[in-house]
């Protein structure tokens, strides 16, 4: 539905894109065995003249000096990656709770922690812009949704460590939110995109992910994958591949 209900576009390159994305969905995209694992093949203008994650980032953001004042620029513009551990390489920041020296400015697409106000769309996962920064508030605009354009306070919330070894409780407070340049496959499930790069240092792992990842662009034209893995032969080596394991249980179907 998101592929074919364009208009004005070329219609083999649509049901092209569309025919593939049903059958990643449906696990039938021709399988080739890749080292130890059972992968499907991308296609080339897929992953053509992306060869690091700069050439992606440069790919899925272009000319960002000139467009870092757009609010519309950041809303449909996104780099899909596996697990929050890739997310954070990418945003550059540390895991774990949001850090306690936290760089944020006006303009820059964050995505909320925690439900704060499930009646106002604050919920988790949301995805918003910064408008105004406060010390204690920070005015932002929803990025999508029926609430989309609408601004809203969010302020300095209580945040304790789920995971801590230290042997006594700590809590913060903290703002809820992390950067959003980049996210995890399944926390875009629903969105629409203009443009996506899909940054996969390793492979998908739960049912239909990588579909969901694929099928949030409405043409091929408007997504890229860099697919890091190990050379079998040098594992010190890093190279680029087309070659994916694409997770479907047919039993699911």
């Amino acid at each position: 539905m998101r592929v074919m209900g364009l208009e004005g576009s070329d219609v083999n390159e649509q049901k092209a894109f569309a025919e593939f994305l049903l059958r990643v969905g449906d696990g039938k995209e021709e399988i080739v065995i890749r080292h130890v694992l059972e992968s499907i093949c991308l296609p080339e203008n897929m992953s053509l003249a992306i060869e690091s994650l700069d050439d992606l980032i440069a790919f899925t953001f272009p000319d960002i000096i000139g467009n870092h004042r757009s609010f519309d620029f950041w809303k449909s513009y996104a780099i899909l990656t596996v697990l929050n551990d890739d997310v954070d390489v990418v945003n550059a920041r540390p895991n774990g709770l949001p850090a306690h020296v936290f760089d944020l400015k006006v303009g820059m697409i964050v995505m909320l922690l925690r439900s704060l106000a499930y009646q106002k769309g604050l919920c988790n996962r949301t995805q918003l812009i910064i408008c105004r920064l406060g010390r204690q508030i920070i005015e932002a605009e929803f990025v999508s949704g029926k609430n989309v354009d609408d601004r809203v306070l969010i302020p300095r919330v209580p945040l304790v460590p789920t995971n801590s070894r230290m042997p006594f409780d700590s809590e913060r407070l903290q703002f809820p939110i992390r950067t959003a340049f980049a996210m995890t496959i399944n926390k875009a499930q629903g969105q629409t995109m203009e443009v996506v790069g899909l940054y996969l240092p390793r492979p998908v792992f739960s049912h239909g992910q990588l579909y969901v990842a694929l099928s949030r662009v409405r043409k091929a034209s408007c997504i890229r994958v860099l697919v890091e893995e190990k050379d079998i032969e040098d594992c010190n080596e890093r190279r680029l591949s087309r070659y994916t394991p694409n997770v479907v249980y047919s039993e699911v179907l």
